[in-house]
């Protein structure tokens, strides 16, 4: 779903989802010094990354003339997180998985046309089978597991949750 946003928009996929942290974690003092230009949309991401209470914190050293208060605060959050013991996560036996949905027979072959009505339905209750799926995937997982891709720490708990929201954003449509 980001994807085909960030291509309807002209932008990355990565900066798609830096938009998308800013609007939803960013604080209300961060939004509208964003939206005056009193900072970029690195620092604005940045702040988006720490927790409410550290982002009113870090707005006032901010506005007391510390224009790199957001990036040191960043710099600890890490090196704080670097230091908690590592997670194991253990994925789902595949067992525990649903299977994936079983088209009936009379399923429209490649190269005839589809009903949109049956199209439709099928992605719907696809979308919100794996919706539900990954919902009850990510309550096995740690708050705090991580994984890194290429240098990029990735919750993975959140990652499978916010899948969840997409797809049933997709569901909903």
């Amino acid at each position: 779903m980001r994807d085909i946003v960030a291509e309807m928009l002209s932008v990355s996929p990565t900066q798609m989802a830096r938009m998308e942290s800013i609007n939803e974690r960013l604080s209300d003092g961060f939004k509208q010094a964003f939206a005056s230009g009193a900072i970029g949309i690195s620092t604005a991401y940045d702040a988006s990354t720490l927790p409410k209470a550290k982002q009113a914190e870090v707005l006032d050293a901010h506005r007391a003339g510390q224009p790199d208060a957001v990036k040191r605060a960043v710099q600890e959050a890490r090196a704080r997180k670097l230091e908690r013991p590592i997670v194991q996560y253990e994925p789902p036996r595949p067992e525990d998985l649903q299977p994936p949905v079983q088209l009936p027979d009379n399923t429209p072959m490649p190269g005839r046309p589809v009903p949109a009505s049956i199209l439709h339905s099928e992605r719907m209750a696809e979308a919100k089978r794996l919706a539900r799926q990954l919902r009850k995937a990510s309550a096995g997982i740690p708050f705090d597991a991580v994984c890194d891709d290429d240098g990029d720490e990735i919750n993975i708990r959140a990652t499978c949750l916010h899948a969840a929201r997409l797809l049933d954003a997709l569901a909903s449509q």
